[in-house]
């Protein structure tokens, strides 16, 4: 499987887990599965190790991601993919949101997985 595809996927998936939440009344949770972290990891992979990533993430200043950062969660970052995926003018454009920001969220899951072990 391609990014695009597994990408689409995590979308599906994370689409029903927010419609069981918000249908007990909970707004703007996402609830990440063991099986929902573990798909977003491989994709995180696959974007680490993709050629716009590795030019992208050496061209974005390290002050510019630590703003992006601060006090963001996996369910921020994921909610602004969706609405950066929407709104990209291009094919490139939702590609490389995909591309940069899966790294991001991997990262986050993982501390938050840290933190609460």
């Amino acid at each position: 499987m391609n990014v695009a595809d597994l990408t689409n996927q995590i979308i599906d998936r994370a689409a029903e887990a927010i419609e069981t939440i918000t249908g007990s009344g909970n707004d703007n949770v996402i609830v990440f599965s063991d099986d929902l972290r573990q798909c977003i990891h491989n994709v995180a992979q696959m974007c680490r190790n993709h050629p716009v990533y590795r030019v992208l993430s050496d061209r974005l200043k390290e002050s510019d991601l630590d703003d992006y950062l601060l006090d963001v969660t996996p369910e921020i970052v994921f909610y602004d993919m969706l609405f950066k995926i929407i709104h990209a003018p291009t094919v490139f454009h939702r590609f490389s949101v995909i591309v940069m920001l899966f790294p991001t969220m991997d990262e986050l899951l993982s501390e938050v997985t840290e933190h609460a072990e």
